[in-house]
């Protein structure tokens, strides 16, 4: 009897720490207004399954969010990410940029994404820049890192 509860407990630890990290639907997290008509962009994010993340806007671990925009119309926008558990947490991100006529363009590709590694209660700046001038938004998608 002892032995089955160790295992109900092992599999119940298990399965809650899954659902900690099944995911989380896309969310937007911030808006910037152009001065042109209908002229938003929009930061969206997205944890995919298995990425040491979930979007929470009570407790984001994306801060200090800036959008800057050049003259040919490329947007950069860049971000602070805190790890707030006392563990080491490594995944990887991409950042997907919709233009005006509404295609998608993700960078790096989806064979390359970019790899962050942060260790427990550290901060780094991620950025991205957008591949395609003007555009009306991206969206910024954590992926668990390949072992």
């Amino acid at each position: 009897m002892g032995k089955r509860l160790i295992i109900l407990g092992a599999l119940a630890c298990i399965l809650c720490m899954q659902g900690a990290h099944a995911g989380s639907p896309i969310v937007e997290v911030q808006k910037w207004n152009n001065s042109k008509p209908g002229g938003f962009f929009t930061l969206f994010v997205h944890c995919t399954l298995g990425s040491p993340f979930n979007y929470n806007p009570k407790n984001p671990f994306l801060t200090e969010i800036t959008m800057v925009k050049n003259a040919g119309g490329f947007v950069t926008v860049q971000c602070k990410v805190t790890n707030s558990a006392p563990w080491r947490k490594t995944f990887r991100i991409r950042w997907a940029w919709k233009s005006t006529d509404g295609m998608m363009c993700a960078a790096p590709s989806e064979a390359a994404l970019a790899m962050v590694s942060l260790a427990g209660g550290e901060q780094q700046v991620i950025q991205g820049t957008s591949t395609a001038p003007n555009p009306t938004s991206v969206a910024l998608t954590l992926f668990p890192h390949a072992k």
